[in-house]
């Protein structure tokens, strides 16, 4: 504004000289930069959209490449149309495609406070989302060549890379009715045991209360490849976590009202290097999982520990009317020695159940069939593992167990590899 102010005054000088009009000009063009400028900033409050810019930020447009290549900043919010939406704001698509540049992040300064959410309309999600579609490949391969990655979280989303979090308020945040139809990818990088990555074809990471996602849609691939073994997720960041991918949502967490992911299907590829992988949530507490399908396969050379067909661990989250018709894969890998595998849930944790959900399809591992030795597999049709006080109601599954040297149909009794869990009405189903 002050720099405004003096080139109109030297401008309207030296053409007009000191003279009345020149006066008048002057301050017509002054209060027209002042109104410009107010009008600006009242729209960015109603809307809802902030950002930041630095010089070393490509934009193509709607249809071009957004990058961050600027080492310095700690905390990147980086969107295909904005990078953070308030709590106030909304996008509305058309139903047509809302983006279609890819979206990437080649550097990042290497700091233990480093947040990167990166989505294909939104980095930073606090508001409301809907009708969109996003067809640009949302990327990082930010981090050294070696040593040990180190950074707080790095969220990466098909619409959005997170919502909530960094100390800001997004409860009751939604998305609806959108679509990502490209490939949502973290490069495996330098080895790290403890810096966790959180991939979805919708949303990277849920962290908040009262959030809902519902009639969505992932058909591009899910590529959470960074290299950590951890297997957990842990109470802080600061704790060892592990990686989590899902063809939805990547991990979603809530410290109060449950979050609710409905009507949602993935038939994009989830290809997980370490750590969990479910085909709608890799990992969901305090959730419900509602009417969803996914028929992406999980590819056989898999590293990842473990696989569901719905969500790889569930604590806490109700799991309902959920189809899963797609290859499953886990192997041994990672700070674990019991590699998990289940056509709706891979770890059935405390206080959680699945009910009128079918699977049909293959559950590989190497370690099927083989000899015991470092490690062990617990697999079933409908769930890997569980624990007492969990439920399982009213669930069709089957297909066949298989790995590189042994196959076998599942039967009724391969519902799930333990006898933790109650319920009753389970059958064999031939997935027609």
């Amino acid at each position: 504004m002050f720099v405004c102010f003096i080139t109109t005054l030297v401008t309207m000088y030296l053409i007009g000289g000191p003279t009345r009009k020149t006066c008048a000009a002057t301050l017509g063009t002054l209060a027209g930069v002042v109104l410009a400028g107010i009008s600006a900033w009242c729209f960015s409050k109603a809307s809802g959209i902030t950002g930041f810019n630095v010089s070393d930020i490509e934009t193509g447009g709607k249809e071009g490449i957004l990058k961050e290549k600027y080492i310095g900043p700690r905390y990147a919010y980086v969107g295909g149309i904005v990078g953070q939406l308030t709590a106030e704001g909304s996008v509305t698509g058309n139903g047509d495609t809302t983006n279609s540049g890819s979206v990437k992040i080649e550097q990042m300064e290497h700091t233990a406070d480093a947040l990167v959410y990166v989505g294909g309309i939104v980095g930073q999600h606090l508001g409301k989302i809907s009708n969109t579609v996003n067809a640009g490949e949302v990327s990082v391969t930010g981090a050294p060549d070696s040593g040990t990655a180190n950074w707080n979280v790095r969220c990466l989303g098909g619409i959005a890379g997170i919502i909530g979090g960094a100390d800001v308020a997004g409860a009751g945040a939604t998305i609806s009715d959108s679509k990502n139809l490209a490939l949502v990818s973290h490069s495996t990088l330098a080895k790290s045991n403890a810096k966790p990555i959180y991939v979805g074809g919708t949303v990277g990471l849920m962290l908040e209360s009262g959030c809902t996602i519902s009639d969505c849609s992932n058909s591009g691939k899910v590529d959470a490849g960074f290299f950590n073994n951890s297997m957990e997720y842990g109470e802080a960041p600061s704790t060892v976590r592990a990686n989590c991918a899902g063809g939805i949502v990547g991990a979603t967490v809530s410290p109060a009202d449950i979050n609710v992911i409905s009507g949602c299907s993935n038939s994009g590829e989830m290809s997980v290097y370490r750590g969990m992988g479910g085909g709608i949530v890799g990992y969901a507490e305090a959730a419900k999982i509602a009417n969803c399908t996914n028929t992406g396969n999980f590819p056989t050379n898999n590293r990842g520990g473990r696989s569901g067909g719905i969500a790889s661990k569930a604590v806490n989250t109700r799991i309902e009317g959920c189809l899963n018709q797609a290859t499953l894969a886990a192997d041994g890998t990672g700070t674990t020695t019991i590699i998990l595998i289940g056509g709706i849930v891979a770890d059935l944790s405390d206080g959680s159940s699945v009910s009128d959900c079918k699977h049909y399809g293959t559950l590989y591992s190497p370690l099927y069939g083989s000899a015991p030795g470092q490690f062990t597999l617990s697999g079933g049709g409908i769930a890997g593992a569980s624990v007492a006080g969990t439920t399982i109601e009213k669930c069709g599954f089957g297909g066949q167990f298989k790995g590189k040297s042994a196959t076998a149909d599942l039967t009724i009794e391969n519902l799930c590899n333990d006898s933790n869990f109650s319920g009753s009405g389970n059958y064999l189903w031939d997935g027609k």
